[in-house]
């Protein structure tokens, strides 16, 4: 029709990069996650655990990890700060001012406690309730391989799970939009999966030895009455108090985890 065919190549915006104090195109998750708490079209705050976000984006180019979509701003900021998140399985907080990440990564623990530190009994739950119990994940994701539109992953399940579940089939929907391959979305929901199923669950008060914990480190914990010894759990709750008798406390809600998650 006497008009021209225009190609182009498009990336995204430049994100700043806390490692080396650069400023430049990026699809490392952990720094499109820090770039949206730091924008004025996101949360706009620029407090931040410079060493847990270089952690972050170190395990990312790894794995390797990558955050590749785009959203628009009629999404709230948690909805946005999730579905980025989603792309390398992290999770973020704030937490005595600053904020907070970590990527899916198995950490070896280097914090033990016992029943010397327990400052309560423990209240334990030994599986998830129906609702938040699954064992197949399904859900969409775009890139390339889809011509950027939203499609269906290849369903990640476990016959194991399945028959502890008495045989019952039980989905749980994860759209990773941010996720440009089958390959990596199947990486992720299995991930999902397999955290899960990890359903141990601890609450109870810690003494100090407990003050050098934070959200998503793994911790050894041992206890007789339970008959574990250095069992895994990962921090998922933590907050300092003072108990009645003045006693400083930390108390504290544990997930149990294994390495053979994120292998």
């Amino acid at each position: 029709n006497g008009v021209p065919t225009v190609t182009a190549k498009v990336r995204g915006k430049k994100v700043y990069d806390p490692r080396d104090a650069t400023t430049a195109w990026s699809n490392n998750p952990a720094l499109c996650c820090l770039d949206y708490i730091l924008s004025d079209y996101g949360i706009n705050d620029d407090s931040y655990n410079l060493t847990l976000v270089s952690e972050a984006a170190d395990d990312c180019e790894a794995r390797p990890f990558t955050c590749d979509g785009a959203f628009t701003l009629d999404g709230s900021p948690e909805e946005i700060l999730r579905a980025l998140l989603s792309s390398m399985g992290g999770q973020v907080w704030y937490l005595q001012g600053e904020w907070a990440m970590r990527a899916a990564k198995y950490v070896t623990p280097t914090v033990y406690l016992d029943e010397g530190d327990m400052r309560s009994l423990l209240s334990i739950t030994t599986k998830h309730s129906r609702r938040d119990n699954f064992n197949k994940v399904i859900g969409t994701f775009k890139g390339a391989e889809t011509e950027d539109q939203a499609s269906d992953y290849t369903p990640v399940t476990d016959a194991a799970y399945v028959t502890e579940d008495a045989g019952r089939e039980v989905v749980r929907n994860l759209d990773l939009l941010f996720t440009d391959t089958d390959a990596m979305a199947q990486d992720l929901a299995g991930l999902a999966l397999k955290r899960n199923r990890q359903q141990v669950t601890v609450q109870g008060n810690f003494g100090l030895e407990a003050l050098n914990v934070m959200i998503g480190d793994n911790i050894y914990l041992t206890d007789t009455q339970a008959s574990w010894t250095n069992k895994v759990f990962e921090c998922v709750d933590w907050k300092f108090m003072i108990a009645a008798n003045q006693d400083l406390q930390i108390a504290m809600i544990l997930r149990e985890n294994n390495s053979s998650v994120y292998a």
